[in-house]
């Protein structure tokens, strides 16, 4: 019997979820038998769906969203979270302004962190949880970067969260992983896209095995800038 079976009955949360890639997952874990909610600035979803919409605008979201009523009833019940935004930033560090390294800063990594901090205990007193968290291309170590340090940097702290919940969590039945995708448009020269479809597929593997907890996993063809 498949991992995946155990879906059935499972309440999943989207963070990012009505469009792209986090609209492939979200009717992947539909199709899985999960409970779906997901959130986003605009409903791509009817009703037939069987997906819940939550409006959310993910580019002015604070750590206060979390306690906005419809959002922390299902963060209450989150058996299975995926976090797959986050805002990109092209700057030099001399060009990188007060206010952009703080939407980095709450954005790229506290907030994927304060809703896996708050799911962590309705999974816990459950004895099992399945969440994967989104990164950077290439993010999965300390790397320097020229033009996206602000970006990146948030996006690299997200590997200890990922690491550090996986160790502390593993006995209560939690898995907790990173997936760093490469470019789903306009990759550069030396690679190729991959497709939202690919990437929901790797989360999907991820979601499935609970041998795999502490996973920082490139989905990128193996680029190597």
């Amino acid at each position: 019997m498949e991992e995946s079976d155990n879906f059935v009955g499972k309440t999943a949360l989207i963070v990012g979820g009505t469009r792209g890639t986090g609209k492939e997952i979200a009717f992947m874990l539909r199709d899985m038998g999960a409970s779906v909610y997901v959130t986003g600035r605009s409903s791509a979803f009817k009703a037939e769906d069987k997906i819940h919409y939550i409006c959310s605008d993910l580019e002015k979201e604070t750590f206060a969203s979390l306690e906005r009523e419809e959002i922390l009833q299902v963060i209450n019940c989150t058996d299975i979270l995926v976090y797959c935004c986050g805002p990109f930033l092209q700057k030099t560090i001399a060009q990188t302004s007060a206010d952009d390294w703080e939407k980095m800063a709450v954005m790229n990594y506290g907030l994927p962190g304060a809703y896996l901090s708050s799911v962590l205990n309705h999974q816990v007193e459950q004895g099992w949880g399945r969440n994967v968290l989104f990164g950077g291309t290439r993010t999965e170590s300390v790397k320097a970067y020229k033009t996206n340090c602000a970006y990146a940097g948030a996006k690299t702290g997200l590997s200890v969260l990922v690491k550090s919940a996986a160790a502390q969590y593993a006995q209560s039945g939690i898995t907790v992983n990173g997936i760093c995708p490469g470019f789903t448009h306009d990759a550069p020269e030396n690679t190729q896209n991959i497709s939202e479809r690919q990437l929901a597929y790797n989360v999907r593997t991820l979601l499935c095995r609970k041998e795999l907890n502490g996973v920082l996993l490139n989905a990128d063809f193996g680029w190597n800038p």
